[in-house]
This record gives structure tokens, C-alpha cells and sequence, in this order.
């Protein structure tokens, strides 16, 4: 019940980022339809699941007593799929990171085992929660430190001067070094998964482009 659809309807879809307020949530699948009443109801969550991100919060809404219902301010962050990216305003693209997959670049055999057994991703995900209970102190020393550098860095290597982009970038690109941090301290072998930075520098860099175009 985690995974929520595009084809939901946009109240649903609302209602179900709402009451999660903390958690990383999965949109799946934004695609065209064939029906032009509903790619426009399709179109019109993809935009207000973003606009949810960027302000931080679900829009108001009153309960059977008539006063407006509490906590409707969002923290988490959403994963979506999609097969076009098609966003109607500068404000909306501009509160989202994309992700281009092409061929050869995702391994569909592992995508099949985790589908069909989720324990191995909950237990994941759960680990790498458990490392950064374990190693609060060094999560917040580094960030810390890092922050500023981290920042100035992606402000040079990103190709536009929009401040939120650039932040997008530098938290990205610090998450991912905290994630590799975590797979070398789980991973005896020496020769285990990582992620290069240059991943996140080059999706940034060509991203900005084309906003900045």
C-alpha cells in the first residue's frame, strides 16, 4: 500500500502523501493513456505531487467538524517513474530531479528478485536506518563539515545559477556519499556496490542545461 499510482485519483494521491508525512513514497507509473481527460487528470497530479515537495505541505482540508485538519506539512521525499518528463511551469521543474534510465544502465534480473521478495529491500533500507541511528555523531559532524564545501562544489559544477537546484544537487550528492560510507562499512569483500559521484554531478549538470536553455 505504499506504492501509489498516477492513475489514482489526485484526492487519493493527496490524501495518501498526507498521512505519511515522513516517509519516502513511490508514484508509479506516469504514462499516456490514450484518453485525453485522463492524461490531464494524470498530468495534473504529476504537477501537485511536486508542488506538495516544494512547499513542504499538503493543501488544506477540513474535517466533518468544519475546521481545518492539522499536520498537513510534508518532510519526506517521493520517488516517481514516468516514461516522459513534462512538468507545466518553471516552479514545478525546479522542485523535482531527473533521472534518465537508458539501456544497459539497470540490471532488470536484481529489479526481479526484489520485486518478488521485498523482505531484502525492507531489510536494506532498515540497516542503512539502523547505521545512521548507530553513527548519529559522525552523520551530523560530517554534515556539518561537508555542507559548505559540498555546496560551493556543485555550485561550481552545476551549469545554472538557481539556488534550489544547487542545493538539490549538494544534498544529493552528500546522501550518496553517506550511502557509500554504509555499503563499505557492510561490505567484507572490498569489492561490493557503490555509487560514483560523477552519477549525480553528470544528471545534475545536463539537467540544469536544459532548464537554464
Amino acid at each position: 500500500d505504499f506504492i501509489i499510482r498516477y492513475d489514482d485519483t489526485n484526492a487519493s494521491i493527496e490524501e495518501l502523501i498526507a498521512i505519511r508525512p515522513d516517509q519516502l513514497l513511490l508514484i508509479d507509473d506516469r504514462y499516456l493513456t490514450g484518453s485525453k481527460a485522463e492524461d490531464e487528470a494524470m498530468a495534473k497530479a504529476y504537477n501537485r505531487t511536486t508542488r506538495v515537495i516544494g512547499d513542504g505541505r499538503a493543501r488544506k482540508k477540513f474535517g466533518t467538524d468544519g475546521n481545518p485538519l492539522e499536520n498537513r506539512k510534508y518532510r519526506g521525499a517521493i520517488l516517481s517513474t514516468a516514461e516522459f518528463f513534462s512538468l507545466p511551469t518553471l516552479s514545478s521543474i525546479l522542485r523535482s530531479i531527473l533521472f534518465e534510465i537508458h539501456e544497459g544502465e539497470f540490471n532488470f534480473d536484481i529489479a526481479s528478485i526484489l520485486q518478488d521478495n521485498r523482505d531484502l529491500a525492507n531489510a536494506f533500507f532498515s540497516s542503512f536506518i539502523l547505521w545512521l541511528q548507530y553513527n548519529q555523531k559522525f552523520v551530523i559532524n560530517y554534515l556539518n563539515t561537508e555542507n559548505k564545501r559540498s555546496y560551493e562544489y556543485y555550485k561550481k559544477a552545476c551549469a545554472t545559477k538557481e539556488a534550489r537546484i544547487i542545493s538539490m544537487a549538494n544534498a544529493l550528492g552528500l546522501q550518496v556519499n553517506l550511502l557509500n560510507q554504509f555499503l563499505a562499512e557492510i561490505d567484507t569483500s572490498g569489492s561490493g556496490p557503490r555509487i560514483p559521484i560523477n552519477v549525480v554531478e553528470t544528471h545534475i549538470r545536463g539537467y540544469s542545461t536544459q532548464i537554464e536553455m
